[in-house]
């Protein structure tokens, strides 16, 4: 997770906002959205998981999120199928093979001292964990209790019924 992947600038301006600005925080991409659609004065669709960043924009010590989060990974049946790169990056590809990673990224920026599974940083795992959790349930993908007023109805003949044959 080094900084180009993670803290790619982002920049919005326009009629009304201010200028010079920066806010060091976490954002998401999927916040640009809603951000979008609020300066145009679109309400943003019901289920999407971005926040809008108007709030940031005109106070960019506000903080928008504590964490940012982005997807990745593999289930258990997946985990024979990913590769084993050879060195200089077989001790980081092992540790996908392995548990959970936890890195102090201000002490440890390229990621060279696994600490997860250490008693003194149990309480940071368990507070992660949670938060990973919380986040893994208030996005997932759910079917809508209501219909989706942008979505037509669709009124279509039913196909004949399939005729079975045996032998």
């Amino acid at each position: 997770m080094h900084p180009c992947i993670t803290r790619d600038p982002l920049v919005i301006a326009g009629g009304g906002l201010p200028e010079g600005q920066v806010h060091d925080g976490m954002v998401e991409l999927v916040d640009v959205l809603p951000t979008v659609l609020e300066l145009a004065g679109v309400p943003a669709p019901h289920r999407h998981f971005g926040r809008s960043l108007l709030p940031v924009l005109h106070d960019p010590g506000t903080e928008h999120r504590e964490y940012a989060f982005t997807e990745g990974g593999f289930t258990i049946e997946e985990e024979p199928q990913l590769e084993r790169s050879l060195f200089p990056y077989d001790l980081k590809s092992d540790l996908q093979h392995e548990q959970p990673e936890l890195y102090h990224r201000a002490t440890d920026p390229d990621e060279q001292h696994n600490l997860a599974g250490l008693p003194e940083h149990a309480a940071v795992e368990q507070r992660l964990n949670q938060t990973l959790l919380g986040w893994l349930l208030g996005t997932a993908d759910i079917i809508p209790a209501t219909r989706d007023p942008r979505m037509p109805s669709v009124a279509l003949p039913a196909p004949p019924p399939v005729q079975q044959y045996s032998l």
